[in-house]
Parts: C-alpha cells; structure tokens; sequence
C-alpha cells in the first residue's frame, strides 16, 4: 500500500512550491468536452491561473514523488504531537520535549516559516 500526499488548499499549496519547491500534479479539468488529465504544475502558469482552474476544480492537488522527501523531519524542525498537544524540536534523530522522545510529529516551521503538512491518501 503506498501513500499519495496532497492539499486540498491551493493557497496552501501555492504557498509550499514558491518556500519549499514542492512539486505537485493534480487532474485539471480543461474544458467541457475533455476528461480530467493528469498535469504537472509548476510556477511556468500564472498564480491566478492555476489558482482559479484548482478552485474549479475543487480536487485534491497531489505531492509529485520527487517533493515527498521534503515532509520528513529537518534538524532544527519545530513540530506537534497532536496526541498530547506539545510543540517538539526536531535534533536530526528524534522529536524531542522536556527529555520525551516521540515517534511522530507534524512539522509546523521550518527554517521560520510556515510549515503546512499535507494529508495523507492510501492506495
């Protein structure tokens, strides 16, 4: 079973090519009479563009393989652990708080900016 990420915001998504240089591919429907193709989007299509065809569309906007490596945890990386609501740093090997170690955390800043985590599809 593989994991597919996407957003279902486009601002959100615009927001993570431009800082993080997250890649996606999304189906865009084109016009009336075709079907949904499968596109890659990048910042070559105007931002209002792609914005109002992705609101059309309303749809999920896909993580291109390629950019998947960017949601895992960076040195440095201030995280959630959304089971007991505590905000985490990241050291290079595991989340840390008060000397708890956690398995798992949602990054929310990277770097001083914003971090949006995408939800998560299984195939």
């Amino acid at each position: 079973m593989s994991k597919k990420y996407y957003y279902t915001c486009p601002i959100k998504a615009l927001y993570m090519m431009k800082e993080f240089g997250i890649e996606f591919y999304t189906k865009v429907f084109l016009d009336v009479e075709s079907d949904f193709l499968e596109k890659e989007l990048g910042f070559h299509l105007e931002i209002r563009t792609l914005y109002n065809k992705l609101c059309q569309v309303n749809s999920k906007i896909y993580v291109a393989k390629e950019s998947e490596h960017i949601f895992e945890p960076k040195k440095h990386d201030l995280g959630i652990n959304l089971v007991f609501l505590n905000s985490l740093y990241f050291d290079g090997l595991d989340w840390f708080i008060e000397n708890i170690k956690f398995k798992n955390a949602d990054i929310i800043m990277r770097g001083q900016k914003q971090f949006f985590m995408p939800e998560v599809e299984n195939d």
